[in-house]
């Protein structure tokens, strides 16, 4: 402990220059903890700033690769819907909205029934448990031919593919749709012509 001023007058000239000493010695110690803290505090401000940098990078690289997947699926002709386990639309692409005439705002966060025929969701809970327990692992990796209800209550034909796959622990499905009504309007158009030739035929035959 350093003596009070009025005590230096009465110390001897080895007394003061121990105790220059020793306060020069204390002033270095502390300039010395100063200088390790503050060396410290500069290192952490560097590899806080490096990993904040490093999430600046990650969180731009993901936003790009969102953009760039958003751009591919919302070229597709195709629908894509992802689905969770209890049947909610999590996600949609543009061809969705333009098969069904739903927007997605419509869509994401309700239920797939919502794209499901009326006679199906007269009894919505039967049918979604027997559709997401039996009807969709049956049809994973394999093409269906199915019947989806656009927003004017109308039915469209479709070709739908379903893929399974999990993300953050948890199981999703997403369900790839086309729209085949002209498929199937050519290959009514194909029928009712045969059937005429065959009448023809018929016709000819009995005269």
């Amino acid at each position: 402990m350093l003596n009070k001023p009025d005590d230096l007058t009465a110390m001897s000239s080895a007394e003061l220059q121990k105790l220059l000493l020793e306060t020069n010695t204390r002033l270095l110690e502390l300039e010395t903890e100063y200088r390790k803290k503050s060396d410290h505090l500069t290192e952490n401000q560097l590899k806080l700033k490096k990993a904040h940098d490093e999430l600046n990078y990650t969180r731009h690289q993901l936003l790009e690769r969102e953009a760039k997947l958003n751009s591919i699926l919302n070229a597709s002709i195709e629908g894509i819907i992802v689905i969770n386990k209890a049947g909610i639309i999590v996600s949609v692409n543009s061809a969705v909205e333009k098969i069904f005439g739903f927007s997605a705002e419509e869509l994401i966060d309700n239920s797939i029934s919502l794209l499901m025929p009326i006679a199906m969701r007269k009894n919505q809970d039967y049918y979604l448990e027997k559709y997401l327990r039996i009807y969709i692992p049956k049809a994973i990796g394999q093409i269906r031919e199915v019947e989806g209800l656009r927003k004017d209550g109308t039915l469209v034909p479709l070709d739908m593919t379903i893929a399974e796959f999990p993300l953050d622990g948890l199981q999703y499905f997403s369900g790839i749709v086309r729209d085949v009504s002209a498929r199937k309007a050519q290959e009514l158009q194909e029928k009712e012509h045969l059937e005429k030739l065959a009448h023809v035929t018929r016709l000819g035959l009995m005269g």
